[in-house]
C-alpha cells in the first residue's frame, strides 16, 4: 500500500507489481499514471483514512480480486516496458 501524497516515478510500485503484489495507492502523480490504465490497482485519496480502510477490507473480504489486480497490473507494466 502506497498512500503517498505525491510520487513522480514510483519505483516501489513497479517493484511490488513485478513481485506479484496487488497495489492500493494514492490517486496522485506517478502511481495514478501506472495503475489507472487498465484498472491495474486500487486508487485512493491518501488523506482519507476511511477510504484506505475500506479498500484494504475489500481485498481481505474478496481475495479473488487480488489475483485480478495482479494480472492486470503485470500486463500493464509489461506494456509500458516494451
Amino acid at each position: 500500500m502506497f498512500p503517498s501524497n505525491w510520487e513522480n516515478f514510483p519505483n516501489e510500485c513497479r517493484e511490488a507489481i513485478s513481485t506479484g503484489k496487488a497495489i492500493i495507492a494514492g490517486k496522485i502523480g506517478g502511481m495514478y499514471d501506472i495503475l489507472n490504465e487498465d484498472h491495474a490497482g486500487i486508487l485512493i485519496n491518501p488523506l482519507d483514512y476511511k477510504e484506505i480502510a475500506s479498500k484494504i477490507k475489500r481485498f481481505l473480504c474478496h481475495p479473488y480480486l487480488i489475483w485480478e489486480y495482479i494480472l492486470r497490473a503485470r500486463t500493464t507494466l509489461i506494456k509500458k516496458i516494451q
